[in-house]
Formats: structure tokens, sequence, C-alpha cells
């Protein structure tokens, strides 16, 4: 361990010893290893994993009692060390020579740095058919530059970011920290809280992140972004766009084809449809293309419902909550 590391990396993880171990692995396979410590918090009792992380030497936080992603990546900050925090999620993996590219767009005068995240070499048609709905803006709308490969270097801000690998200075992060009454979307909150800071976006840096792509497991993670992300307008009004209402606005449109009865209502519903088609077959081929749609459709109803609930219990806890 260096006294004066240049990079802390920051990995909370809760029972997934399989892909934490790829995760660690292709991180001490980078050729700039020597210019990082790594911080790892173990968010809640998980005795595989501790057994592993013990034997590797890391430096390890092990939890008894859970605490919010946010939580357990903010306590692990105060024991950095390093000018730059870089926070990874435990299912990503690090192409060859990331940390290389990273540490040369650090000499930009910046104080933030994101990128893409990227579907695995390795991963099968589901969830290769998943990234590709991921990056298409009838899925994501404007952060579908999260999971696209753009051509371009340009200014970052929070729809471009995704927090499975996120670079802030320790010195910015730590006046500020992630607000910790968010279980999922509190890197967007942040972002949006040092939106004047100066943040750099590189298509070329990215991360190889596993996908979801079962619904049972793909249904709570974008819900949970729905709902949290009508949290973040309740307790930040100012961060709240319209745009994000528009799956509820759909979802409700549809309901209300039950009782309508004019044939001009369906208007909507094929533009929609046709849409879904173009980005699906334009992404996913004639092999992959029903497979992308089927999963942009999926993720629309999913954020939907999520905004609807997200609605419901800002209204019955904002009181309880507290504005920022």
């Amino acid at each position: 361990m260096i006294s004066s590391p240049l990079i802390s990396v920051i990995i909370v993880t809760h029972r997934r010893r399989e892909a934490l171990e790829l995760c660690l692995q292709s991180l001490l396979r980078q050729k700039s290893v020597t210019e990082l410590e790594v911080l790892v918090v173990l968010n809640g009792p998980d005795k595989a994993s501790e057994s592993y992380l013990r034997e590797q030497n890391v430096n390890l936080t092990a939890l008894e009692k859970r605490l919010t992603p946010a939580g357990a990546r903010n306590l692990a900050s105060k024991k950095a060390k390093g000018k730059w925090l870089l926070f990874l999620d435990d299912d990503v993996t690090l192409p060859e020579n990331y940390l290389l590219k990273a540490l040369e767009l650090l000499k930009n005068k910046i104080e933030i740095l994101g990128g893409p995240d990227q579907t695995p070499p390795n991963a099968d048609e589901f969830e290769r058919a998943l990234g590709l709905a991921l990056s298409s803006p009838l899925a994501t709308a404007h952060t579908h530059k999260r999971h696209h490969k753009g051509e371009k270097i340009e200014n970052g801000n929070e729809g471009k970011f995704i927090l499975c690998h996120l670079w802030i200075l320790r010195e910015i992060f730590l006046q500020n920290s992630f607000d910790e009454r968010f279980f999922r979307n509190e890197e967007n909150v942040l972002l949006h809280v040092l939106k004047e800071k100066a943040m750099l976006y590189s298509p070329d840096l990215f991360v190889y992140h596993q996908r979801k792509a079962q619904f049972s497991k793909l249904a709570p993670a974008v819900f949970s972004s729905g709902r949290h992300r009508i949290r973040s307008f309740f307790l930040y009004p100012n961060s709240f766009r319209p745009l994000y209402l528009v799956p509820l606005l759909f979802f409700f449109y549809l309901i209300s084809l039950v009782f309508l009865t004019h044939t001009w209502v369906l208007f909507p519903l094929v533009v929609f449809f046709v849409l879904s088609l173009f980005f699906a077959f334009k992404r996913g081929g004639f092999g992959l293309g029903p497979m992308v749609l089927s999963y942009q459709i999926f993720i629309n109803l999913s954020y939907a419902l999520g905004t609807l609930y997200g609605i419901v219990e800002s209204l019955l806890l904002y009181k309880k909550l507290g504005r920022h």
C-alpha cells in the first residue's frame, strides 16, 4: 500500500463474490496499478466475500448492518487518501489500459470524469440485446449516452455519467458526498448539485458491465430508478425535468385506450411502435431486433410504474424526508 496514492478505488459489494473477483482481477491487471489504493465496503454479512477479500489483503470495511449504497460509499470515501476517487460497481470489469486512458484525461483541468458502460464481450444474446436497448433513446431517453459509445469527448453532465465507474476529485466529493436518503440514483443528485464543476465525458473511457437480462432482475432495478428519480424532484425541485414523466404519461395513455373509441387516439401508439421498431432493428438487426424491442417496451413500463410509486410515496413521505 502506498502512502499517497493518486487514485482511491471504492467498491461496495454484498453477496456477489464471483463478480467481485472478476472486477478486482481486471483492476489489478491495469498497468498503472501502483498509482492506486483499493477500498472495499462489504455492505452486510457475507462470509464468502469477506474470506476472499482478507486473503487478497484488500482494505476492507465489513458492515454487520447494511447501509444504503450511498452511505457505504460515503463511509469509504472518508478513509480514502487519493487525490481522485474512482467509484466502481462490483459487477464491472475494466478493459485493458482503462486506467492509462483515464490518467491521460485527468491531465485536463477537470473535477469530474466519466464515460459509458458496455456489454461484456462474452455476454449471451439476451445480455447483448439489453445492452443495445439501454443505448436506445426510446428506452433511456437523453441518458442513453451512459451506455452508448459516441465519437467525441465532450462536457459531461448527470445525463451522461453512470455510477458504475465515476471519477470525482476527493476534495470536491468530501464537501458534498452522496445523499444517503437515496438507495438508487444518488449519483444523479450529486452531479446535479455539482453541475457547475468542470466535467468531462469520454466515450473511449468505458467499462464492461454485467447486464440484468432476466426480466425478474431488470424490473426492480428500472422500477427503483423511476422511484428515486421522483424522490429527487421532491427533495431537489430545481432538478425537475418533464422528460422523466413521459413513460408515466404514456402508461396512462395506454390505459385510456380501453375507454376511448375514436381511431385517431391510436396515432401516438402507432408512432411509438414505429419508432421503437426503427431503433430496435437499427441496433439489433433481424437477429436481436425483436429482443431489443421487448426490452425497450419493458424498460418504459417498469420505469413508468416506478415513477408512479415514487409520486405516491413522496407525497406521503415528503414532510418526513424533509427538503434538502
